[in-house]
């Protein structure tokens, strides 16, 4: 198992976890989570899914330290709404399957 030092959460000069639809670079800061809902429950909540299945893979294929998920989950707001639901609730998935 590595540890952070082993893998840092993303690297500095090729910043995988901004190729990730939701991490967002707001004046000279990273956000690590940036969603806009549309108000179509049913599609925000696939855009949650996918959010995860795509951090998932990233982390699956080393891109991206598992440690990220953490910020990830930190940045959200406090009262989630479908997307960040759906996310949560897929990476629940993922990990019992």
């Amino acid at each position: 198992m590595e540890t952070i030092a082993q893998h840092d959460l993303c690297t500095v000069l090729h910043d995988p976890c901004n190729s990730l639809p939701f991490v967002k670079e707001i004046t000279g800061r990273r956000r690590n989570w940036v969603v806009e809902e549309t108000g179509d429950y049913e599609r925000d909540f696939e855009t949650g899914r996918r959010f995860a299945r795509r951090l998932v893979s990233a982390i699956r294929n080393r891109s991206v330290s598992p440690f990220f998920l953490s910020y990830v989950i930190q940045d959200m707001p406090a009262e989630k709404g479908a997307i960040e639901q759906a996310f949560i609730s897929e990476i629940g998935c993922v990990l019992v399957a």
